[in-house]
This record gives structure tokens, C-alpha cells and sequence, in this order.
């Protein structure tokens, strides 16, 4: 029931993976053999990377199947030995290889960055142009469906309403979160 929208990720090419912070069979996701070693890689055949969620990850978990922690364990103070002493084991080697072989496959390495104005860094693509945000606004207002009360979906009379709640924080209600 679970392996067909990763398994479909896997035969598109995606280069890696993120684990989360729930548990599995009791296991953190993140820490679990099971999932990311005999399921995604063994079953379904996966050879990029894994990468945790922001804190999902609560032990050194490089040999369960996890190739990068993202920051925001307190407790990676803790790892900092145990990682130090995988620097020459085949572990570390097999964690980089995938990492590399996910950057080569998606082209990472194919271009040079080209620098532009709006950005320091600078990237082939802008995705960020008016057209682009413009597309992004016309699918986030059709996308709106319960909003927008097509056909009558909501017990709303319009005739009747004066005001809007919108509950939440002041400042995501005004300036939303669009990723991250």
C-alpha cells in the first residue's frame, strides 16, 4: 500500500529522499534498517540519498540507512565521536558515494552557475519571474476550492455576510509561508 508513490519517485530518477520524525514499528523513521535499507534500497531499488527532517534524527544513522542529518538536534553534540570515528570506514564511503551519484544523475555538475542580479549565488533557472508568480497565484486561487464555495458547496449566504474571520498568526495570515 505504501511502496507505489515511492517506488513511482524511484523509476522518475529522484536523487534523494527525506525521513521524517514519526517511528515505524517503533523505530524512528529516520534510524529504520528496515525501511531505508531492505525496503528502498534492496526492494524498490533506490540508490540515491537519504536526508533527515529537521531534527528527526535521534542517533548516529549513518548505518541504518540515513546519509545527511539536517541540523536542529540538540543532541548532535552527542554524534559528533561516533561520527568521527566512521571517517575511514566503508560506511562514510558508501553515504558519499550515493550522495554524489544523486548530484551526477540530476545534472548538479553538468553547468556552471551563472550568476545574475537578483541573486549572489546565481542559478540556470529563474522560477521566480512575474510570469512564473503569476502562474503560482492562478493555481493557488483555483486550488481554493471550499474558498471560493463553487456550486454552492458551503451553507454560505453571501447576501448576509459583512466579515471574514481569518484565524491564525497575524503575520502568516498576512504574509504566508510559501515553502521551507
Amino acid at each position: 500500500m505504501y511502496y507505489p508513490p515511492f517506488q513511482g519517485a524511484i523509476d522518475a530518477g529522484v536523487g534523494s529522499f527525506m525521513c521524517s520524525y514519526n517511528r515505524i514499528n517503533g523505530i524512528h523513521s529516520c534510524e529504520n534498517n528496515s525501511t531505508l535499507n531492505t525496503d528502498l534500497r534492496e526492494r524498490m531499488g533506490f540508490k540515491g540519498y537519504v536526508l533527515s527532517d529537521w531534527g528527526a534524527t535521534h542517533s548516529m544513522a549513518l548505518e541504518y540507512g540515513q546519509e545527511q542529518e539536517m541540523d536542529g538536534n540538540p543532541a548532535n553534540v552527542l554524534y559528533t565521536e561516533a561520527a568521527i570515528s566512521l571517517v575511514n570506514n566503508a560506511t562514510v564511503d558508501t553515504a558519499v558515494s550515493r550522495i554524489m551519484y544523486s548530484w551526477f544523475q540530476t545534472g548538479v555538475f553538468d553547468h556552471a552557475p551563472i550568476q545574475n542580479a537578483s541573486d549572489s549565488i546565481g542559478y540556470e533557472k529563474n522560477v521566480t519571474t512575474p510570469v512564473n508568480k503569476a502562474i503560482a497565484r492562478e493555481v493557488s486561487q483555483e486550488s481554493a476550492v471550499l474558498l471560493k464555495n463553487d456550486d454552492k458547496t458551503l451553507p454560505l449566504n453571501f447576501d448576509n455576510i459583512k466579515n471574514i474571520l481569518i484565524h491564525g498568526q497575524d503575520d502568516l495570515a498576512n504574509g504566508p509561508i510559501t515553502g521551507g
